[in-house]
């Protein structure tokens, strides 16, 4: 399913992504285009490939079934038909979400078409290889003209890798305040105490080893064994799925899909995000800081944006299950601990990452680049 764009609007701003895919990153696109969209510069989003049980909902999509392309990180297919997409849309700006579109737009982008880089994640192995891959990718990002990272960490790399680009910001993963909210048992002050009910620890994302589902599941089992009152739920898909839902040594609660993060959040006590995965700033470690959850987090770049350890959550080094299992367990025992590492780790979501001061950033961008020359300089 796609949106309508309508006829005869204003040259738009095109949000190019990968697929319409159910992750987090889909999910802060979305977010970020319906947000900057206005009656006098649109913002629409564009895919290049197809993807099943999507959520961003583009106003375009090329649709394009290419696994073996994409695994290369190549695909002329895509090129060819971006090519064509693109010269009929005319874009003001061309927005990038995440390296694997960079190729195809450097190839395929109208020639003085403004590029802004949306660098949302980190990448070592790039950072210390010496390839063709590395060399394709300075080379394509000669093209961009603004780079906007979303945490201190990614930028940092992004000046490493050698990008040219005239302009380079730091703009976090922003999120609506009033849409992610404490649920009422933390707004009224009256939290579950491990007495009443289990407490509930939540995990959301794809389910798959590098986001660390399967660490999760096996504290959660550790902290039922050592006799606390807990329930792991877990919300999101991925090759882990099946695995999981027939464990029998942890109550696993089996959310699949959820479109209505918020809500879930909203009826947890502690959030964990045991990822071991190379991070920029996770989008959902901002959703639940914003809910007032008490987090527990591997630390992973750009989750420090956030939390702190002891004042805002509970930092453990990745991988660690039993660092994990120690900062979960002080947290279950101890709700007024829970209370006032979520009530830090909300007032600072607002601070730093409310959608309001996010797509400011953004709009101040998004009108540089479109002033910009094809080599990024402004006149």
């Amino acid at each position: 399913m796609t949106r309508s764009a309508g006829s005869g609007a204003p040259s738009p701003v095109v949000h190019l992504l990968p697929a319409d895919a159910n992750r987090g990153a889909q999910r802060g696109a979305r977010l970020l285009v319906d947000a900057l969209s206005s009656i006098d510069q649109p913002h629409l989003a564009l895919t290049l490939f197809a993807a099943p049980a999507g959520l961003l909902l583009p106003e375009r999509s090329l649709g394009l079934a290419d696994p073996r392309g994409r695994g290369l990180g190549f695909s002329w297919k895509a090129i060819r038909r971006l090519r064509r997409t693109l010269r009929s849309m005319r874009p003001a700006v061309l927005v990038l979400h995440g390296g694997e579109v960079l190729p195809y737009a450097a190839l395929a982008a109208p020639r003085g078409t403004p590029i802004v880089y949306h660098r949302i994640g980190t990448s070592g192995a790039l950072l210390s290889e010496r390839s063709q891959r590395r060399r394709l990718y300075v080379a394509c990002a000669r093209r961009v003209t603004a780079t906007v990272a979303i945490s201190a960490e990614t930028a940092t790399e992004t000046a490493a890798l050698g990008l040219a680009a005239a302009e380079r910001v730091i703009i976090p993963n922003g999120r609506d305040p009033e849409l992610y909210r404490p649920g009422p048992q933390l707004a009224d002050g009256d939290r579950r105490d491990g007495t009443q009910a289990p407490v509930r620890l939540l995990f959301v994302g794809h389910l798959n080893a590098g986001k660390g589902a399967d660490l999760f599941a096996d504290v959660v089992e550790r902290l039922r064994h050592d006799g606390l009152d807990v329930v792991g739920v877990m919300a999101g898909e991925g090759p882990l799925a099946d695995e999981l839902s027939t464990r029998t040594g942890s109550p696993l609660q089996m959310l699949g899909h959820v479109d209505d993060v918020a809500a879930v959040m909203a009826q947890a006590d502690v959030f964990v995000f045991p990822s071991v995965d190379r991070e920029g700033l996770p989008g959902v470690v901002v959703e639940a800081a914003m809910c007032g959850l008490a987090i527990v987090a591997t630390d992973r770049p750009g989750v420090g944006v956030l939390i702190e350890d002891g004042v805002s959550g509970a930092l453990v080094d990745a991988d660690d299950a039993d660092g994990l299992a120690a900062a979960l367990r002080a947290l279950v025992v101890d709700p007024e601990l829970r209370r006032r590492l979520g009530t830090a780790a909300r007032d600072r979501a607002i601070e730093r990452c409310s959608l309001g001061a996010v797509v400011r950033q953004w709009e101040s961008v998004v009108r540089r680049a479109v002033g910009a020359g094809p080599d990024g300089s402004t006149p």
